[in-house]
Protein backbone atom coordinates (compact mmCIF):
# COMPACT_ATOMS: atom_id res chain seq x y z
CA UNK A 1 0.00 0.00 0.00
CA UNK A 2 1.31 3.64 -0.41
CA UNK A 3 2.71 5.39 2.39
CA UNK A 4 0.84 8.30 1.56
CA UNK A 5 -3.01 6.10 2.41
CA UNK A 6 -1.34 4.41 5.02
CA UNK A 7 -0.56 7.66 6.72
CA UNK A 8 -4.10 8.78 6.52
CA UNK A 9 -5.44 5.31 7.74
CA UNK A 10 -3.75 5.86 10.94
CA UNK A 11 -4.57 9.26 11.39
CA UNK A 12 -8.06 8.37 10.90
CA UNK A 13 -8.01 5.74 14.04
CA UNK A 14 -6.42 8.05 15.66
CA UNK A 15 -9.18 10.69 15.41
CA UNK A 16 -11.31 7.75 15.96
CA UNK A 17 -9.48 6.93 19.46
CA UNK A 18 -9.92 10.42 20.16
CA UNK A 19 -13.21 10.90 19.81
CA UNK A 20 -13.99 7.67 21.84
CA UNK A 21 -11.85 9.57 24.44
CA UNK A 22 -13.20 12.81 24.91
CA UNK A 23 -16.93 11.69 24.87
CA UNK A 24 -18.14 12.61 27.68
CA UNK A 25 -19.24 10.14 29.44
CA UNK A 26 -16.10 8.26 28.70
CA UNK A 27 -13.37 10.87 29.11
CA UNK A 28 -15.14 10.97 33.29
CA UNK A 29 -13.48 7.17 33.56
CA UNK A 30 -10.39 8.00 31.94
CA UNK A 31 -9.74 11.25 34.10
CA UNK A 32 -9.70 9.06 37.22
CA UNK A 33 -6.79 7.46 36.42
CA UNK A 34 -5.14 10.59 35.47
CA UNK A 35 -1.65 8.01 34.77
CA UNK A 36 -3.61 5.94 32.05
CA UNK A 37 -5.26 9.00 30.33
CA UNK A 38 -1.50 10.60 30.25
CA UNK A 39 -0.60 7.38 28.65
CA UNK A 40 -3.31 8.02 26.00
CA UNK A 41 -2.92 11.19 25.20
CA UNK A 42 1.27 10.81 25.10
CA UNK A 43 0.82 7.95 22.78
CA UNK A 44 -1.86 9.22 20.58
CA UNK A 45 0.37 12.65 20.03
CA UNK A 46 3.81 10.62 19.41
CA UNK A 47 1.79 8.55 17.00
CA UNK A 48 0.67 11.32 15.49
CA UNK A 49 3.99 13.76 15.72
CA UNK A 50 5.94 10.42 14.18
CA UNK A 51 3.30 10.60 11.27
CA UNK A 52 4.48 14.37 10.49
CA UNK A 53 8.18 13.06 10.30
CA UNK A 54 7.15 9.85 7.87
CA UNK A 55 5.08 11.99 5.83
CA UNK A 56 7.82 15.00 5.39
CA UNK A 57 10.68 12.26 4.45
CA UNK A 58 8.53 10.72 1.61
CA UNK A 59 7.71 13.94 0.03
CA UNK A 60 10.74 16.12 0.74
CA UNK A 61 13.73 15.61 -1.56
CA UNK A 62 16.72 13.35 -0.16
CA UNK A 63 19.60 16.17 0.64
CA UNK A 64 22.73 16.05 -1.24
CA UNK A 65 24.72 17.03 2.23
CA UNK A 66 25.80 13.54 4.03
CA UNK A 67 25.52 15.22 7.46
CA UNK A 68 21.25 15.69 6.09
CA UNK A 69 21.39 12.45 5.06
CA UNK A 70 22.38 11.20 8.05
CA UNK A 71 19.71 13.39 10.13
CA UNK A 72 16.93 12.03 7.62
CA UNK A 73 17.96 8.62 7.98
CA UNK A 74 17.71 8.81 11.93
CA UNK A 75 15.52 10.53 11.91
CA UNK A 76 12.82 8.48 9.92
CA UNK A 77 14.65 5.36 11.91
CA UNK A 78 14.18 7.08 14.98
CA UNK A 79 10.31 7.79 14.07
CA UNK A 80 9.42 4.00 13.16
CA UNK A 81 10.94 2.86 16.66
CA UNK A 82 8.71 5.54 18.48
CA UNK A 83 5.90 5.11 16.57
CA UNK A 84 5.42 1.31 17.94
CA UNK A 85 6.48 2.74 21.47
CA UNK A 86 3.08 5.22 21.30
CA UNK A 87 1.09 1.91 19.49
CA UNK A 88 2.42 -0.47 22.53
CA UNK A 89 1.85 1.65 24.87
CA UNK A 90 -1.58 2.82 23.85
CA UNK A 91 -2.85 -0.74 23.56
CA UNK A 92 -1.54 -1.17 27.44
CA UNK A 93 -3.69 2.01 29.01
CA UNK A 94 -6.79 0.65 26.48
CA UNK A 95 -5.58 -3.20 28.57
CA UNK A 96 -5.70 -4.73 25.15
CA UNK A 97 -2.69 -7.16 24.72
CA UNK A 98 -0.05 -6.06 22.00
CA UNK A 99 2.04 -8.34 20.34
CA UNK A 100 3.94 -6.98 17.82
CA UNK A 101 4.62 -8.69 13.87
CA UNK A 102 7.94 -10.25 13.06
CA UNK A 103 8.17 -7.31 10.51
CA UNK A 104 7.84 -4.86 12.95
CA UNK A 105 10.65 -6.52 15.22
CA UNK A 106 12.64 -6.40 12.50
CA UNK A 107 12.31 -2.43 12.06
CA UNK A 108 13.21 -2.31 15.73
CA UNK A 109 16.19 -4.08 14.86
CA UNK A 110 17.30 -2.38 11.93
CA UNK A 111 16.86 0.78 14.19
CA UNK A 112 18.97 -0.36 16.92
CA UNK A 113 21.59 -1.68 14.88
CA UNK A 114 22.07 1.09 12.61
CA UNK A 115 21.46 4.09 15.36
CA UNK A 116 20.34 3.05 18.33
CA UNK A 117 23.75 0.74 19.31
CA UNK A 118 25.58 0.60 16.60
CA UNK A 119 29.23 1.16 18.53
CA UNK A 120 28.41 -2.38 20.14
CA UNK A 121 25.77 -4.17 20.52
CA UNK A 122 24.75 -7.60 21.85
CA UNK A 123 22.22 -9.47 20.38
CA UNK A 124 21.44 -12.90 20.80
CA UNK A 125 24.87 -13.91 22.49
CA UNK A 126 26.62 -12.44 19.47
CA UNK A 127 28.36 -8.75 19.98
CA UNK A 128 27.87 -6.89 17.06
CA UNK A 129 29.92 -3.44 15.76
CA UNK A 130 27.71 -1.73 13.07
CA UNK A 131 28.39 0.98 9.98
CA UNK A 132 25.92 2.42 8.21
CA UNK A 133 27.70 2.94 4.40
CA UNK A 134 27.62 6.34 3.57
CA UNK A 135 28.26 6.11 -0.02
CA UNK A 136 24.88 3.78 -0.43
CA UNK A 137 22.37 6.21 1.54
CA UNK A 138 19.90 7.37 -0.51
CA UNK A 139 16.43 8.17 0.45
CA UNK A 140 15.06 4.58 -0.21
CA UNK A 141 17.82 3.20 2.10
CA UNK A 142 21.27 2.42 2.67
CA UNK A 143 23.54 -1.20 3.34
CA UNK A 144 24.37 -2.01 7.28
CA UNK A 145 27.85 -3.52 7.77
CA UNK A 146 27.98 -5.49 10.60
CA UNK A 147 31.33 -7.34 11.79
CA UNK A 148 30.87 -9.68 14.49
CA UNK A 149 33.80 -12.21 14.76
CA UNK A 150 37.46 -11.22 13.73
CA UNK A 151 37.31 -11.18 9.61
CA UNK A 152 33.33 -12.33 9.96
CA UNK A 153 31.31 -9.01 7.52
CA UNK A 154 27.56 -9.31 6.90
CA UNK A 155 26.08 -6.77 4.52
CA UNK A 156 22.57 -5.91 5.24
CA UNK A 157 20.92 -3.77 2.50
CA UNK A 158 18.30 -1.74 4.35
CA UNK A 159 14.61 -1.05 2.01
CA UNK A 160 13.40 2.50 3.39
CA UNK A 161 10.09 1.89 1.49
CA UNK A 162 9.84 -1.27 1.98
CA UNK A 163 9.77 -1.17 5.88
CA UNK A 164 7.91 1.68 6.13
CA UNK A 165 5.07 0.05 3.67
CA UNK A 166 5.06 -3.30 6.04
CA UNK A 167 1.95 -4.51 6.75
Amino acid sequence: MEIESLINQIIELGEVVRKHINTHRYQIDFLKDSSNWNQICSSLDVIGDTLYAIRSFHLSEFPSDSGLQYIYTYGLLQSLFLQQDGLRHLSEAFNITYNAPQTLLDIRGIRNAAIGHPTKQNQKGTRYYNYISRISMTKHGFDLLRHSKPKEFDMVNVDILTIVTLP
